[in-house]
């Protein structure tokens, strides 16, 4: 169910947009087409591609072309076509990527795991409503980095904004150690990938610990408040209360070394390995609609989840495939494996 994402680096020189007429040595003859037009031209006479599941989107954020090559030993693949620009962060997201898999080993697994489950019941496209792969792997890395980590809990906002509070995390992560080896002799701790799992279905489909309407998703701030977040004032609140805590436990007296908030933002960024577009003009104001805020580190103020409207959906399915894990462990071995269980093949 996965695709191919190509991303084509012109010169500069072709990356200005085309004229609007000829010029007046052109005449009649004059080039009127896009490069994106060209290429899709270009692609429908190549024999290794379907051309009747060419589809140009022009009009996209992005646009792309989607294409579909022709079934080579019984295997198709698709490919998202797109042309490098001014907003066009894709080489940038790779990084990242990169980045975050090496520093979290669970990502990779998990990720797969949840991208299969989606698609499986048809929610694993932006497109048609449901999360997109950039959408989940956000919202699995935020996970990861910032609800399991103990040493996040000041990105933490408690339950009353539909977070568990970091005392009540580690309350739950005793229970389970306490009966940490269920029937099937699997080892529920914080280190295992059926524990993690269990933990993200548990999570993310439970309304009491992960409200989408009240709180934001991002891999800078943790889960923070939606509404500060949409306003733009719960970075800016944070970076200043940790530049502050790190003054206040600094010895050094010179007022020019101290830690500013925008420098605290830098360095977070930097953490992530990437340095993400500040956009002063871009703003979260047209996301107090949106079915839930994922915030996108590669661009400030662009909300990844502003397309996934089936996002209640994809909630009670993580709810009850959580439960129905969770049961299957009571209950004890059985043919089926775990995620056949919850209509993972893999």
């Amino acid at each position: 169910h996965a695709d191919i994402d190509v991303v084509i680096c012109l010169p500069k020189v072709m990356q200005d947009d085309i004229a609007d007429g000829p010029g007046p040595l052109e005449g009649r003859n004059a080039i009127k087409m896009t490069l994106q037009q060209s290429l899709v031209e270009a692609l429908k006479q190549a024999r290794w591609i379907d051309t009747d599941a060419i589809k140009s989107i022009p009009h996209a954020p992005i646009p792309i072309i989607k294409l579909v090559t022709r079934k080579v030993m019984d295997r198709e693949m698709h490919v998202d076509v797109s042309f490098r620009s001014a907003n066009h962060n894709g080489l940038g997201t790779k990084k990242l990527v990169e980045n975050l898999l090496t520093k979290l080993p669970a990502l990779t697994p998990l990720v797969l795991v949840l991208k299969q489950f989606l698609a499986e019941r048809g929610l694993g496209s932006g497109y048609t409503g449901g999360l997109s792969s950039y959408g989940l792997f956000l919202l699995v890395a935020c996970f990861l980095e910032h609800h399991l980590s103990r040493s996040a809990t000041a990105s933490s906002i408690g339950t009353t904004h539909g977070v568990r509070s970091p005392q009540q995390s580690g309350k739950l992560r005793k229970r389970v150690r306490s009966n940490s080896h269920g029937p099937f002799g699997l080892d529920l701790t914080e280190n295992n990938l059926g524990y993690l799992l269990i933990r993200f279905f548990k999570f993310y489909g439970d309304l009491q610990l992960f409200d989408p309407n009240r709180t934001a998703v991002s891999l800078v701030n943790g889960f923070c408040d939606r509404v500060k977040s949409i306003q733009g004032t719960d970075g800016a609140a944070s970076r200043a209360t940790n530049a502050s805590n790190f003054n206040n436990n600094s010895n050094n007296p010179n007022p020019a070394s101290r830690v500013t908030p925008q420098t605290m933002q830098r360095h977070q960024r930097q953490r992530l390995g990437t340095s993400a577009t500040l956009n002063a003009s871009t703003s979260f104001s047209s996301a107090a609609f949106d079915p839930i805020c994922i915030e996108d580190p590669m661009l400030e103020g662009n909300n990844v989840g502003r397309n996934c409207f089936r996002f209640n959906a994809i909630q009670r399915e993580w709810r009850d495939a959580g439960d129905i894990l969770r049961k299957a462990i009571i209950e004890g071995p059985r043919e089926t494996s775990l995620l056949g269980l919850i209509g993972v093949h893999i």
